[in-house]
């Protein structure tokens, strides 16, 4: 059995925005990518950072053995 490290390897993008997807190793954090806001409707409670959707993309190919 072949051991990979499942923390390498993985691409990130933010919804909509496929096209500027970049390499990432986890743990991540999304919002990282992302500018607080400080009159954000939600305030304290999210950070001050918008939010959105956050795509995460492995591929793996399994040992033909």
């Amino acid at each position: 059995m072949k051991k990979e490290k499942w923390n390498t390897g993985w691409r990130f993008w933010k919804d909509g925005h496929e096209d500027e997807a970049v390499s990432v190793q986890l743990p991540h954090d999304a919002m990282q990518t992302e500018e607080r806001i400080p009159d954000m409707e939600n305030g304290a409670s999210s950070g001050f950072y918008p939010g959105g959707k956050y795509y995460y993309q492995k591929t793996f190919t399994p040992d033909e053995s």
